[in-house]
């Protein structure tokens, strides 16, 4: 009797353990790749495409920063220019397509695209 109650709880505990409903954010569908990163700090290049746009962005973001607390994803759309690590150069900084922010602790969520909002 004991080892069914026991196997039971097991069964339960598994099935409670897997039915977590945090997800990892799915794959967006543009070409891009996180060429560098250091720290909180991510470095992008994303394919130049007109299918780019603010969302995609977002996209990217969540899917990198996954269940991170903290996270700052920075993009580029020419390869060469996307850093690997810090510090960038001026060239890097001035590239730099969009910026994004995240800080789950004081609630900052922030998508910036440079051409628009500067970075």
């Amino acid at each position: 009797m004991k080892i069914k109650i026991m196997m039971i709880l097991t069964i339960v505990g598994l099935l409670v353990a897997c039915g977590n409903s945090e997800t990892h954010p799915q794959l967006p569908n543009i070409n891009f790749e996180e060429v560098g990163m250091q720290g909180k700090a991510h470095f992008v290049f994303v394919e130049s495409s007109p299918k780019v746009n603010k969302n995609s962005y977002r996209q990217i973001s969540d899917y990198i920063c996954g269940r991170e607390q903290i996270c700052i994803v920075m993009f580029w759309n020419t390869k060469d220019q996307t850093p690997r690590s810090l510090p960038m150069t001026d060239e890097q900084v001035n590239s730099k397509v969009a910026h994004y922010n995240l800080n789950k602790n004081t609630g900052m969520d922030r998508l910036s695209i440079c051409a628009e909002d500067g970075c």
